[in-house]
């Protein structure tokens, strides 16, 4: 893979981003030869800097630099280079770190490199061999020269500033184009105006810049009713930048984010919100960038009894049709942690609420007053850390003549 150098010219210009970089760098802990830990086998940290953002393209002379690629395809063979710069001979540790600050893999722990400009290929797999599943990436350097341990992770000084005003359009009923400036998380909701959202065609996914199109059925995301010719259909589209040299991975179709973090036994912690910043330079953080990646609860709506049967497909309701909301176990820890609501509505408008309302639980629904027919029953959980999910089913309504 090619990789575009950028070189620092004059030993001058070293010296001045040096001094530069060490004179912002937040010192972040001062470690007594007593109480140290052991860095990089045998070398003792006296202090510990990191390293905080500089001008995209600068002549960096310590920590990562910048690079051209944003996306590559492990699955297809393909690699990624991390570039570092070093004002004098180090040793070096390059984690790669998932979304949820998990390190999926050490490329380097403890190894010596010459001053210079150097190359540290990744190729896609984690510290098991594994394929990561697609996501974002994030390097983090530790440097650990002259008693001095200095750190470079692009997650504590870029990443979450949110993009306003994202230029998408709808191409025909079930295709939407947007364009990014940089990379980003992308978030895209469709539903109805006034009515419940249905479907989330992404979730903070990562996509390189450039235009992007993303298509889909037309459908909730059981598939059960077809929205998208709608007059009043409501669409939503958001997105945060990535970090600073992060990395995106595609092409493994095999693996999911979720089960893979379930598989490697990563659990996830819920910042306090409340005590994070959300502002950087001058840009807003969304918040979502300090969540969980899987912070999203998957809630099901079921016929709390049986049904009888039509020869149509739905089954036919009575004058109360009892329904079951409730959410898998392994994602009982978000509504645990968020205050949230619950709403229920009948063919699209809204019916009726309930704070804060424990999952499982039993919505009794008064048919009387339905006309004969089709109809659809959706229930939404609306989440004030940001989550917003939902169900639907389809039944009958049938009146004797």
């Amino acid at each position: 893979m090619t990789v575009t150098r950028r070189t620092v010219r004059q030993d001058a210009a070293r010296t001045r981003w040096r001094d530069a970089l060490r004179s912002i760098a937040r010192v972040a802990l001062v470690l007594t030869a007593a109480a140290a830990p052991t860095l990089a086998g045998s070398v003792l940290a006296a202090r510990v800097v990191t390293l905080d953002a500089v001008p995209e393209n600068a002549n960096k002379p310590l920590g990562l630099l910048w690079q051209d690629t944003e996306e590559f395809a492990p699955a297809r063979g393909e690699t990624h280079a991390f570039r570092i710069a070093l004002d004098e001979p180090a040793l070096v540790d390059l984690d790669v770190v998932g979304p949820d600050g998990d390190a999926v893999r050490a490329l380097r722990d403890g190894v010596s490199f010459e001053a210079g400009e150097h190359e540290i290929v990744w190729d896609g797999r984690d510290d098991e061999g594994a394929l990561v599943p697609d996501e974002a990436y994030t390097p983090r350097l530790s440097i650990h020269a002259d008693e001095v341990t200095t750190i470079d992770d692009p997650r504590g000084y870029s990443g979450g500033e949110i993009i306003p005003n994202i230029r998408w359009t709808r191409r025909a009923e079930t295709e939407i184009s947007y364009s990014l400036a940089v990379p980003a998380r992308v978030l895209i909701r469709v539903g109805v105006e006034e009515g419940p959202m249905l479907r989330e065609l992404m979730h903070w996914e990562p996509v390189a810049a450039g235009r992007a199109v993303v298509g889909w059925d037309g459908r909730d995301a059981d598939g059960v009713d077809y929205f998208a010719g709608r007059d009043d259909l409501w669409t939503v589209v958001m997105a945060y930048r990535l970090p600073e040299f992060a990395v995106i991975t595609s092409g493994n179709d095999t693996l999911d984010y979720r089960a893979y973090r379930a598989r490697r036994g990563w659990t996830s912690e819920l910042a306090d919100l409340s005590a994070t910043p959300l502002e950087r330079r001058g840009m807003r953080l969304s918040p979502d960038y300090f969540l969980p990646r899987g912070y999203l609860p998957r809630v099901s709506l079921e016929f709390a009894e049986a049904l009888e049967p039509s020869r149509f497909g739905p089954p036919i309701a009575g004058d109360e049709l009892l329904l079951r909301v409730d959410v898998p176990d392994e994602d009982r820890w978000i509504l645990d942690s968020s205050f949230y609501e619950t709403g229920f509505y009948v063919d699209y408008a809204f019916r009726s609420e309930e704070e804060q309302g424990f999952v499982p639980m039993v919505w009794s629904l008064d048919t009387s007053s339905l006309e004969p027919g089709r109809h659809l029953a959706t229930v939404q959980l609306f989440g004030f850390g940001g989550f917003i999910a939902s169900d639907t089913v389809e039944f009958l309504v049938e009146r004797a003549r």
